[in-house]
């Protein structure tokens, strides 16, 4: 659970900082848009653009730590973790 907290706060944050837009959200959309820790987001708000990182990765990788680590002397579990996540 401390994993999962952590992670979440952590990518919220870079979200937040980044302001990565979705492809949804530029006209004509603009793969390489990044507005910024100063962003406003548009229509979006304050909180608008928040794209990168995908939380639902990130979040799979801490569990995948947590359970690779608990279980360190068992090798395939490692392996199968990280293929998972």
């Amino acid at each position: 659970m401390e994993a999962y907290v952590i992670t979440a706060i952590f990518t919220q944050v870079i979200k937040q900082v980044t302001h990565r837009h979705r492809p949804y959200q530029a006209t004509p959309p603009d793969p390489h848009a990044w507005e910024g820790p100063c962003s406003w987001g548009g229509d979006y708000g304050p909180i608008g653009y928040n794209s990168f990182p995908y939380g639902r990765s990130f979040t799979a990788f801490a569990i995948a730590i947590v359970i690779a680590f608990e279980y360190w002397d068992t090798k395939w579990v490692f392996m199968v973790c990280f293929a998972l996540a």
